[in-house]
């Protein structure tokens, strides 16, 4: 399984990469997915809002990062 990607900021984790993989997991009973951190610039984005098309919506499983 891919790593998942997160970036921290100000103290908070984002993940970047890997939500449905993370999903994934979860529904299958996976308590442990490889994660990595990794810096920003990420995928051309300087910020996390950069990731985000629209207004912040933290679907349920966000927080289990």
């Amino acid at each position: 399984m891919d790593s998942i990607k997160f970036v921290e900021c100000n103290g908070k984790k984002y993940m970047v990469d890997g939500h449905h993989r993370y999903y994934a997991a979860r529904r299958s009973g996976i308590d442990e997915v490889p994660i990595q951190h990794v810096e920003l610039p990420y995928l051309g984005r300087k910020a996390p809002e950069d990731f985000f098309d629209g207004p912040i919506r933290m679907p349920g499983y966000w927080p289990h990062l």
